[in-house]
């Protein structure tokens, strides 16, 4: 249930300056997600890569936090099915996904695993630009 106490935000950019001065940000691990802003998109490639800023816990003795840019695919999860693929057809072109993200949309991302250096993982889910404040959680956008 969505709480009638809800704090709206002009765009991601004020979203994740609120999530830097007020979440807890975590550290790099498959149990935390983070909340981000997609700031590219490389639709050369397929499926399409994001590189999304997020908000991390940095340092071992002095911990600070960080904005990083990490890079992402959709999760596997947040592709249509195809009735296609159920009857065992071969299927050639790429999945299509339950909703296009645009440059500048706040997402939910997963750490999955270290590549070349950088972070790499899955965005999550696509998320509206409204925090429920009975919850501490930005509302996840319908699909």
């Amino acid at each position: 249930m969505i709480s009638d106490k809800i704090l709206p935000f002009k765009n991601a950019d004020a979203a994740m300056d609120y999530v830097e001065k007020y979440f807890k940000p975590g550290s790099l691990n498959r149990s935390t997600r983070f909340v981000g802003s997609v700031k590219a998109i490389l639709d050369h490639t397929s499926p399409e890569v994001f590189l999304v800023e997020v908000c991390l816990r940095k340092g071992v003795l002095f911990k600070r936090k960080e904005r990083q840019l990490v890079a992402a695919a959709l999760h596997p999860d947040l592709y249509k099915d195809d009735p296609r693929l159920a009857r065992g057809e071969a299927v050639s072109e790429a999945p299509e996904p339950m909703f296009s993200l645009r440059e500048g949309d706040l997402v939910y991302w997963g750490f999955d695993r270290k590549k070349h250096g950088a972070a790499a993982g899955w965005i999550l889910d696509r998320l509206s630009l409204n925090l429920d404040l009975s919850s501490g959680e930005f509302i996840v956008s319908p699909k």
